[in-house]
This record gives C-alpha cells, structure tokens and sequence, in this order.
C-alpha cells in the first residue's frame, strides 16, 4: 500500500532526526555549549515529538480502498491443492519451496513448517547451506543430501526436477525419498573447517553415519542410527 509505505517512510526520517538532535543535545550539555544552541535544540526536539511524530497515523480508509480488503481476507487463505495434499501427512517434515507456489502467511497459517524459515533474522550458517547451496534444478545428489539434513520431506516447485532423489507426487509436490527424522542418533563426529563442509557433503559424505563440525574432538561409538523421539 503506497500510502502506508510513504508515511512509515517519513515517520522513520523523523524518528532519525529525533535521535540525531538527542545525541546532539547530550554531547552540547556535556561540553557546557551556548545556553541559546542547547534551547533551540531543546525546542526542535519537543516539536518533533509533540507535533510531528505522532501526526502521522493509519488511516483506515487506505486499507479499505486497497487490495489487502476484509473482503477478500478468505481468498488469501485459501486451501490450495499443496496445502491440501501436505496436511494429510500427519508425521514431523518440513517443506522446501522457492518458486512462491506456498507463500509464507499459507504456510503458517495451516502449521506446515518450512526449512527455509519465517524471518529475516537468520543464522548465518543455515542460511549459506540451505539457500545458497541449493540448485534443486540440478541432478547433484549432496543437493537431496542437504535438504534431508533439513528434515525436508516435501520439495515444491513448479519447474520440472529430475534428480533422482525426488519422486514426483503431483505436479508441484516432489517426495524426498532420502529425508532424515528431525532429530536421530549417529555414531561419530568428524571435525572439518568451514570451507571444507560443503565439499565433504558433495563427496562421500553419510548423514547416517557422522555429524559435521567445525570445533571439538572427533569421537566415534558402537552405536547406530537411530530416530530419537521428541
């Protein structure tokens, strides 16, 4: 909504004066500056306060008159065929989409969780692996790999996908055949640095086998994987 847009625009230039004038201020006071430069300073910064910054307020009538009306609320938030296929799996997954066939405010309104996340705030390190590693075009196998370490049981998108690991269910919905439980036993660690993982994950790399870490010691037990309950 452009109207909206324009005054969180403005309402942001003004909280930025706001806090530029309150630095000032506090640096004039602590250099005991012209009584006059801390008034004038003191006086620009009630207006804007007072008189500015609270003068901008959303008004109603924008959202009404725009697309994101009470009247087509339903619409938005409609069952699609996805939607209505994954909710028939009852068991703990996670999707992974890039093509916009499930939008963000469907996933979560209909509880279907998504490995590529809900927010923009992110950890770094998933953010390289998941996002940016990930080519589902391609018919590399570590691709699968990744996206199973995810705990990614269902890959939607609209382009045809030919890697093997991917079974076709419906037209949008490809079966990650070597998805892993989200969260299992394994019996050893190896230790790599950063720069290497990757590699090591395109290579011989098995998820049941070892978990990838960037610090601590190697260990290696007699145990075998195994789904843990949660």
């Amino acid at each position: 909504i452009p109207e909206v847009y324009a005054k969180i625009l403005i309402s942001l230039v003004i909280l930025t004066t706001l806090l530029i004038l309150s630095s000032t201020l506090l640096y004039l006071i602590r250099k005991r500056s012209n009584i006059k430069t801390l008034a004038a300073i003191t006086i620009l910064f009630i207006f804007l306060d007072l008189f500015l910054l609270n003068s901008f307020t959303l008004d109603p009538s924008m959202i009404m008159k725009s697309e994101f009306n009470a009247t087509n609320i339903p619409d938005m938030y409609k069952i699609t065929p996805e939607i209505d296929f994954l909710k028939q799996d009852t068991s703990l997954y996670r999707i992974y989409e890039r093509s916009g066939i499930l939008p963000q405010h469907l996933s979560t309104r209909y509880n279907l969780q998504s490995a590529g996340g809900y927010s923009s705030v992110t950890i770094k390190h998933y953010d390289e692996l998941i996002k940016n590693a990930i080519n589902l075009t391609s018919n590399e196998e570590y691709i699968s790999k990744i996206l199973s370490l995810a705990n990614v049981k269902y890959v939607l998108s609209d382009k045809e996908l030919t890697n093997p690991n991917f079974e076709k269910i419906t037209s949008t919905i490809y079966l990650n055949k070597d998805f892993l439980p989200r969260a299992y036993i394994i019996p050893e660690s190896i230790i790599l640095d950063k720069a290497e993982i990757l590699n090591k994950i395109k290579t011989d790399f098995n998820p049941k086998q070892a978990v990838i870490l960037e610090e601590g010691t190697p260990l290696k037990t007699n145990l075998e994987f195994q789904e843990a309950n949660i």
